[in-house]
C-alpha cells in the first residue's frame, strides 16, 4: 500500500524524495531549494507547502509521515525521511531511488541572483569548477577533506573533519594555483567531486553541507 502511494505522488513529491535517499536520507534546507529547479529562488513556505503535499495521505496509510518536520533552523534546518517510520523507513528509501524523474518538465525560469533592497543577493552555493578542487586526506591520524580555491593569482586550503564536516583550519593562502602550492596535500589525498561549491568563508563556521560529506564518504 505504501508503494503504491509513493508511486502515485506528483513528479515535484518524487523529486524531493529521490534527492533525500539519493544523499542518504537527509539533506540542509539551501540544498534541496537549489537542488530542486521549482524550488530556486522561493523561500521555506514553498518547501514546507511540498512536505505537507508529500505526507498528506499518512493518515489513511496508518503511519507516520514519511518526510519528517526537521531539526535546525533557517539555513541550518536539515529535512529527512522519517526515521520513526520504523520498518516502512528502508521501503520509502528503496522507492524513492528507483524514481525516473522527468527534470527538464521541472525546471523554472529563476534569476540566479534576487535583489533586495537594492543589493545583490546570490545562492550560497556554485558550481564546482576547475579552480576548485576537493580532496579526501588522511592526516595527523583522523580522515580529512580538504578544500581549495584558485582566486586572483592566489590559492587556499581549508581542512575538515571528514566525518562530521567541522572546519578544522586553513592554511595560509599562497601565490599560484593550489595544484602547485599544496601539492603536496593533493598527493595524500583522493580527488572528488561535491554537487555544489558551498561558501567556504561560511563553512568555518558552520561547517560543510552534507551533501559534500556524502559525496567524499562515497568517493
Amino acid at each position: 500500500m505504501l508503494r503504491t502511494y509513493l508511486l502515485g505522488l506528483r513528479q515535484e513529491d518524487k523529486a524531493l524524495l529521490k534527492i533525500l535517499a539519493d544523499a542518504g536520507v537527509a539533506l540542509q534546507q539551501p540544498t534541496i531549494m537549489q537542488e530542486l529547479p521549482f524550488l530556486r529562488g522561493k523561500n521555506s513556505a514553498s518547501l514546507r507547502s511540498l512536505k505537507s503535499h508529500v505526507n498528506a495521505g499518512c493518515r489513511q496509510l496508518d503511519c507516520a509521515q514519511i518526510l519528517s518536520d526537521g531539526s535546525g533552523s533557517g539555513d541550518y534546518r536539515i529535512h529527512e525521511i522519517n526515521r520513526d517510520l520504523g520498518d516502512l523507513h528502508p521501503i520509502v528509501i528503496e522507492v524513492a531511488k528507483e524514481f525516473d524523474i522527468s527534470w527538464p518538465l521541472l525546471e523554472r525560469e529563476q534569476p540566479h541572483d534576487v535583489n533586495q533592497g537594492g543589493r545583490k543577493m546570490t545562492s550560497g552555493f556554485r558550481s564546482v569548477g576547475s579552480s576548485r578542487g576537493w580532496f579526501l586526506i588522511e592526516r595527523d591520524g583522523e580522515g580529512k577533506i580538504a578544500a581549495l580555491v584558485n582566486a586572483k593569482g592566489a590559492c587556499s586550503c581549508r581542512f575538515y573533519d571528514a566525518s562530521a564536516g567541522h572546519f578544522r583550519r586553513k592554511l595560509p593562502n599562497a601565490r599560484g594555483t593550489f595544484r602547485t602550492a599544496f601539492s603536496d596535500v593533493i598527493r595524500e589525498g583522493k580527488e572528488f567531486r561535491p554537487p555544489h561549491q558551498p561558501d567556504l568563508v561560511s563553512t568555518e563556521k558552520q561547517g560543510l553541507p552534507l551533501e559534500v560529506l556524502h559525496a567524499a564518504q562515497s568517493s
